[in-house]
């Protein structure tokens, strides 16, 4: 191992410590080539499971940006270093071999990393990715590692009867809940997911191409004492938030005296009407003195800053972000003053690869923004728990700042129960990467859409 590494030529180039952004992925060393990327990582001692873990996580990460990557780890102690073979399993190597990759590869210069790794590209979806999410090509970050090693073993012992898993949208909630459950199926456990809402393209294939066991809250509740007379080990409700609080106070009060274990994912802000129960399952699990432990998912990782600075700001002109460094590229918006003329900007984004997501209509009534709406596939009830890369919405003329600063909308005549402010919330917290703001006879929002751009960018796009 002794060799005079100062005399090689080809040792710049090499990034130090970095992470991804908003995943907690970082790397000791980092270097772009153009013919594959180099990673190296040093550690003073460590375990063989633990380096190929790593290894193998820091290779999936890379091979996501890249088509041949080679990743090596030096132990200090042991002076040993170690790769992964063809076959991605962990091998002992030598220096000679590290030495050649550090000599072969053709560097690249001046890379934007931020902007190369881009959290979209790991962050999977089991209702937009199910294929991925089926074959475990995901890995979760340390916060939700850690969520899901504590849930399972107070389940597993039986120190809680409930786990609730509370977070904002992008915090990865449905992605940890799903987990659990995937987890508890590998080991043979009888496993059983609730939506509250409306069941995805992506429930549909988990239900009937991979065999889970998925409800609708409505199928659920017609059915539940039937449905729990089979061994069911564990019962995952997803947007449990939105339960209404009469069929959670049965659901609860019934789960209490089963053997099942039960997971509500929740976030108390996304709902739709005063019926839905919003956060109050705390409340109900508290008086009834049910054994219970909530888990706060706090970090964003599917929703980048920009768009989670915007939406922020959006419904709360007090909430000011004062990065300095964030620019709004990926926010554009657009003023209509005839309806005709929306439709037709919304077909045009649609065509364009947009996804258009639309306020719940009446069965009963025709209302105004039908006229430019309707016809769209998706609607706030159809994509709950769903996300897409590129998000349009219709901001119109029912919308209003409060004396407080916050957004809120009146409710159009003959509309149903659903506010449109939580409605346009959900939507807007659908999108990964852009939002297209369609405003609609609002002078007064397109003021505060082009103030938030502004503040930060320079001019609104129009």
């Amino acid at each position: 191992m002794h060799y005079n590494l100062e005399s090689l030529p080809k040792l710049d180039g090499f990034y130090v410590g970095y992470k991804i952004p908003q995943i907690s992925k970082e790397f000791d060393l980092l270097r772009l080539g153009h013919n594959f990327f180099l990673n190296i990582e040093v550690k003073h001692t460590s375990t063989f499971d633990k380096i190929e873990k790593q290894l193998k996580e820091n290779s999936y990460y890379l091979k996501a940006v890249s088509s041949e990557v080679h990743v090596f780890t030096f132990v200090v102690d042991t002076q040993k270093i170690y790769t992964l073979d063809n076959n991605g399993n962990l091998v002992e190597t030598n220096l000679q071999e590290l030495i050649y990759y550090i000599q072969e590869q053709d560097v690249k210069k001046e890379v934007d990393l931020d902007t190369l790794f881009a959290p979209k590209q790991y962050l999977v979806s089991p209702l937009n990715s199910t294929e991925k999410f089926i074959n475990g090509n995901y890995f979760l970050t340390n916060a939700q590692r850690e969520v899901k090693k504590d849930v399972i073993s107070l389940l597993n012992t039986g120190e809680i009867k409930f786990a609730l898993i509370k977070g904002k949208p992008g915090t990865g909630k449905t992605l940890l809940t799903y987990d659990i459950a995937h987890e508890y199926m590998n080991h043979g456990q009888n496993v059983i997911i609730v939506h509250n809402g409306i069941l995805s393209d992506g429930h549909w294939r988990l239900r009937n191409e991979y065999g889970w066991i998925v409800y609708s809250i409505k199928e659920f509740y017609d059915n539940y004492i039937n449905i729990m007379q089979n061994k069911i080990d564990l019962i995952v409700f997803d947007e449990a938030q939105r339960t209404y609080i009469s069929q959670l106070e049965k659901i609860l009060g019934f789960l209490y005296t089963q053997p099942t274990k039960c997971i509500l994912s929740f976030d108390p802000e996304q709902f739709f009407s005063a019926s839905e129960n919003k956060g109050v399952l705390v409340d109900l699990l508290q008086s009834n003195g049910f054994p219970y432990k909530e888990f706060q998912l706090s970090d964003k990782i599917r929703t980048n800053k920009e768009l989670s600075a915007f939406v922020l700001n959006l419904f709360d002109r007090s909430k000011i972000n004062t990065n300095p460094n964030l620019r709004f590229n990926n926010i554009y918006i657009q003023y209509f003053t005839e309806a005709e003329d929306v439709r037709m900007y919304l077909i045009n984004l649609q065509r364009e690869g947009w996804q258009v997501l639309t306020y719940t209509s009446s069965t009963y009534n025709p209302l105004p923004y039908d006229t430019y709406e309707s016809g769209f596939r998706f609607n706030a009830h159809k994509v709950i728990g769903q996300e897409f890369d590129k998000v349009a919405v219709v901001i119109n003329e029912y919308f209003f700042y409060n004396d407080d600063g916050k957004l809120l909308a009146y409710k159009p005549y003959g509309a149903p129960s659903y506010r449109l402010d939580k409605m346009l919330y959900q939507n807007l917290t659908r999108a990964r990467e852009a939002l297209n703001i369609v405003i609609y006879r609002n002078p007064a929002l397109l003021e505060a859409c082009s103030k938030i751009i502004n503040r930060y960018y320079g001019s609104s796009k129009k």
